[in-house]
């Protein structure tokens, strides 16, 4: 591994099999990260992808890992750029993974219409007005609507979907309704969707939702994940069939 800056740090995830740098003080990547990652894989999609709104690269280099052929990974804030860019070439994923350092807002002015069957996001959770807000300015972004709000995220996706490409995405669970009422607007419909519950007596924290533009088959909606067994601090099957997935 190459040195790195103090203000960064690398972090092994999925028993050491990756890498992730991420800021040492700030926005860090949570486990919402691994289960959109994991869901976008059970897709069956083998196409390339763009990621919105890319943060720190766990999520790109993850799908790469687990097959797809390969992603662009859209970023505006400029520590995460850095550390998207690290974590793309720690993992020795340079040549399947591209950085665009731009707006997800404008995407008009650098990508074509229709240039990805395949988006997947891990957005801002929080409207602002709600919640605290962090007084890092990494932090602040990327946990509050900012620069990225739904319906900026909609807009980008309907522009860069062709007719039956896929969006893969997680929200908090009390943002179900205000999302599915949003995609009709943007030429979305939902396919399939999936409530995940911190332990199996806890109630839904959010939810991982897959859209297709203009058509696509009636939603599925998926039996409930829950993220942690038995209520201990260990993780499900899911996380064993993410390991699975993942190139050694």
């Amino acid at each position: 591994m190459t040195a790195l800056p103090t203000h960064l740090e690398a972090t092994a995830i999925l028993n050491g099999r990756f890498q992730c740098v991420q800021p040492r003080f700030g926005f860090r990547f949570s486990v919402d990260a691994l289960l959109l990652a994991w869901f976008a894989l059970r897709s069956g999609s083998n196409t390339p992808f763009c990621e919105l709104g890319a943060g720190s690269g766990i999520i790109s280099a993850l799908l790469v890992r687990g097959g797809l052929p390969g992603g662009l990974a859209v970023e505006l804030d400029p520590v995460m750029i850095e550390c998207l860019t690290r974590t793309v070439a720690e993992n020795g994923l340079e040549s399947r993974v591209s950085i665009c350092p731009h707006d997800l807002r404008a995407l008009r002015n650098v990508l074509g219409a229709g240039s990805f069957r395949m988006v997947v996001a891990n957005p801002p959770y929080f409207p602002l007005g709600e919640g605290r807000v962090d007084a890092d300015a990494a932090d602040a972004r990327a946990r509050h609507e900012f620069t990225c709000t739904m319906a900026d995220l909609l807009s980008a996706t309907r522009y860069l979907l062709p007719n039956r490409g896929r969006l893969s995405l997680i929200y908090p669970a009390a943002r179900l309704v205000e999302c599915l009422g949003a995609l009709p607007a943007h030429k979305l419909l939902p396919t399939r969707l999936q409530l995940v519950h911190p332990r199996a007596d806890r109630r839904a924290s959010h939810f991982l939702l897959e859209a297709a533009k203009s058509e696509g088959p009636d939603l599925v909606v998926e039996s409930p994940l829950v993220v942690h067994d038995n209520g201990t601090a260990g993780y499900g099957a899911w996380y064993a069939e993410l390991l699975g997935q993942i190139e050694d």
